[in-house]
């Protein structure tokens, strides 16, 4: 009645190994973690995603320069239409090719430089950043990132600028 399946001892050990890794790799066995996402997207604009990433990164930036304002819900779907508004603007600005020069962005940083040397010059005692490399410290900065924050509010401020200028009529 039963037939006797007769396994040669190579595909034997490749069996016995096979079920080896199953039971040894944790996506396979039962007491597997669930996928954790590492990003989540909030919001999507046009052919680009805001992440919750970048919303955090905003509430963080808020909590630095007003460390006594309470985040509620209220202020996060006012930075998340912040970045929404700003996501516009940007496929705006990418859409009539509008480029900043490196220049103005050093002009930026200059600026950005000589505030962070005026303010701690004014509250000597206070905690406020005596140099450069300190305040992109406490911002979680690098100058790159930096560097990037100012052309993406430049071409923003630029957009916002021809907007006004286009209906302004003398």
């Amino acid at each position: 009645m039963y037939k006797l399946i007769t396994i040669d001892k190579l595909t034997l050990l490749s069996l016995v190994v096979f079920k080896a890794l199953l039971l040894k790799l944790p996506f396979f066995s039962a007491g597997a973690h669930a996928y954790e996402p590492l990003d989540k997207t909030i919001a999507i604009v046009e052919d680009s995603v805001i992440l919750e990433s970048e919303l955090e990164k905003r509430i963080f930036q808020l909590r630095a320069q007003r460390p006594s304002m309470t985040i509620n819900d209220d202020t996060r779907k006012q930075m998340l239409n912040q970045l929404v508004s700003e996501q516009l603007q940007l496929r705006i600005a990418d859409r009539i090719q509008l480029s900043i020069s490196e220049a103005d962005i050093d002009n930026a940083l200059a600026t950005i430089k000589n505030g962070i040397r005026q303010q701690h010059l004014q509250q000597p005692s206070a905690q406020t950043p005596a140099d450069f490399t300190a305040y992109l410290a406490a911002q979680q900065l690098t100058e790159q990132q930096l560097r990037q924050s100012i052309e993406r509010q430049l071409k923003i401020q630029k957009v916002q600028e021809g907007n006004i200028n286009r209906r302004i009529r003398i």
